[in-house]
């Protein structure tokens, strides 16, 4: 009879451990990460601990929208730290659900600028969340400083960079502007002025690249319908696509005293907005101005904005929805089924 009973209890262990291992995705327990308060910074941890746990899926998601109309050019910079235990483990940033940058690991406080351009002119919300996975855990995400930026055309300060008035050729310019990053952010200016003369040459210019700190925040090849901003400064003449002057096949962004020899021209042409807080700040781009007897001038510079600081969060935690959809975890005799 012994024999038979010890039989019996076999299988109905086996139900047991698989039920605690199986648990499913439940609400979050004390065994999840929430974001809360760390000190100084908002991070996400367990509850009375300094480290993450697994299988998080944790969000924080602001209230309230931040209004960017009116303006043309936005970014959020971010100072953090993220300590994580493995690739599994990441913490990303959503706009409006769409998901725009996903941080990497330092293990020192560092800071990321996350250009909104795209986004300006309409209200954003953001959204931070964390994801673990089930090996490893470690101190994770915290971050102390939250700061959306923006700026609008026509304010700013202007830096020259060159003023031509004889032919430059076909050109591939690369020019230094580091001082952009006076401000928080810029963009670049390309003005053709006939000065009142009419029936003159062209400036071409194609494959437009800024790269801020290595990385590439700007790059415009005037294909698929691209177009700038343009002032005319009450001349007809005006800066637009074609596809003749060019730097091979495709469409490139020129103004054309020669094709409307009526014209004159005063053009400005401004460049999407791009942030600047950077040690270095490259642009380059192809080139093709041809000028007639010194009657043209071409002139290449950048505004600079401070911008205008929209959000600024207290790092306290209001006005943000946080939840927690990680899975929930239960203790058996042998320990928990849940990294520590």
């Amino acid at each position: 009879m012994k024999k038979l009973i010890l039989l019996m209890l076999v299988p109905v262990g086996c139900l047991l451990a698989a039920a605690a291992v199986n648990a499913g995705t439940l609400p979050g327990t004390e065994h999840n990460a929430h974001w809360q308060i760390v000190g100084s910074d908002i991070g996400c941890v367990r509850d009375g601990l300094t480290e993450y746990g697994s299988n998080d899926d944790a969000a924080m998601t602001l209230d309230s929208p931040i209004d960017l109309s009116g303006y043309q050019g936005a970014y959020v910079f971010i100072s953090y730290s993220q300590n994580a235990a493995d690739s599994g483990d990441y913490t990303e940033l959503y706009v409006n659900d769409d998901l725009v940058h996903t941080f990497a690991d330092s293990a020192s406080s560092t800071s990321v600028i996350v250009n909104l351009v795209e986004y300006a002119g309409g209200n954003i919300t953001p959204k931070l969340r964390w994801v673990s996975d089930a090996s490893g855990v470690d101190e994770g995400f915290r971050f102390n400083q939250f700061e959306v930026f923006a700026s609008a055309y026509g304010s700013g300060t202007f830096h020259e960079v060159f003023n031509w008035n004889s032919d430059s050729g076909l050109t591939y310019e690369v020019h230094d502007i580091s001082g952009a990053n006076e401000g928080k952010l810029a963009c670049l200016s390309y003005l053709y002025d006939t000065n009142g003369y009419s029936y003159l040459y062209y400036w071409v210019i194609d494959n437009v690249e800024v790269e801020v700190d290595g990385k590439v925040f700007l790059d415009s090849d005037f294909e698929g319908g691209e177009t700038w901003l343009v002032n005319q400064y009450g001349e007809p003449g005006t800066w637009e696509a074609d596809t003749d002057h060019g730097f091979g096949s495709g469409s490139n962004w020129q103004c054309d005293s020669d094709e409307h020899p009526s014209w004159t021209f005063n053009a400005e042409a401004l460049s999407p907005w791009f942030p600047t807080d950077a040690t270095s700040i490259t642009v380059s781009f192809d080139n093709y101005y041809n000028n007639y007897a010194g009657y043209d001038n071409a002139v290449f510079g950048y505004y600079t904005n401070p911008g205008t600081l929209i959000y600024e969060d207290p790092i306290d935690l209001a006005g943000w929805t946080v939840t927690d959809d990680g899975t929930d975890v239960e203790r058996t005799t042998w320990g928990r089924i849940k990294a520590n």
